[in-house]
């Protein structure tokens, strides 16, 4: 019979530590070798007088399936994704890459108001190089594409599905929001894009079936603990 085994318990800190990330939910995970890289995310303090309100997340941590530990990766953060949930994250092997999200109008106002509109939703696209050997303290991400309206790239959404294949980067669905700024004004998604050097395009399927629109869509991932750790 199988059954969940717990490989790491919860800090007992939601701000976490400096060998355990906090607490947080919509965040990105992706299989690399015998780790799992998670970042981004959100989460919501309530408890704790001195560190009250809402925290959009922007780091980047790494489990290693083998030890059973984790690692915060030192990255360079003056060009950098800004803290986000919802986004999609997805790996080809050699890099890491984020795609949208929301930060709940954090940019606008500070966390004064959560907003679900376009004020608050990003389409720009990260790439993290994954390092190779421990001896590459630091990662640097690199901003492919910025924030943009126009019929040429995806429109800004969370809640969306990724996948990295053949070469290029693939979008599918999620939530996209209107001018309102409630949640009245988020409509599921449908529509497929794929990014490469040639940037974005936009695949319709050609009077074939396609799937319909849909929030939360997901791409599955596997940790392969053959793998030499680094």
């Amino acid at each position: 019979m199988d059954a969940w085994d717990v490989l790491k318990p919860q800090p007992a800190s939601k701000g976490g530590g400096v060998g355990a990330p906090s607490v947080r939910y919509g965040h990105g995970a992706v299989a690399f070798g015998s780790y799992m890289v998670v970042t981004h995310g959100y989460y919501l303090e309530m408890d704790d007088p001195e560190s009250p309100g809402v925290h959009f997340l922007d780091d980047t941590w790494a489990f290693d399936v083998v030890s059973k530990t984790w690692t915060k990766w030192a990255l360079y953060s003056d060009r950098a994704p800004c803290g986000r949930f919802h986004g999609a994250v997805c790996a080809d092997g050699a890099s890491l890459f984020l795609f949208g999200g929301t930060d709940g109008g954090f940019r606008s106002n500070g966390g004064t108001d959560f907003h679900f509109g376009k004020d608050a939703q990003m389409n720009d696209l990260w790439r993290l190089p994954l390092p190779t050997t421990e001896a590459q303290p630091m990662r640097t991400w690199q901003r492919l594409t910025p924030d943009a309206e126009g019929d040429d790239c995806p429109r800004k959404r969370e809640m969306l599905g990724a996948a990295a294949a053949g070469g290029k980067v693939w979008v599918f669905g999620g939530l996209g929001g209107d001018d309102t700024g409630t949640p009245d004004g988020l409509e599921a998604l449908g529509d497929l894009w794929s990014f490469d050097a040639g940037g974005w395009r936009a695949h319709e399927p050609d009077g074939q079936p396609r799937p319909a629109a849909r929030q939360r869509p997901r791409t599955p991932f596997k940790i392969d603990a053959a793998c030499p750790s680094l």
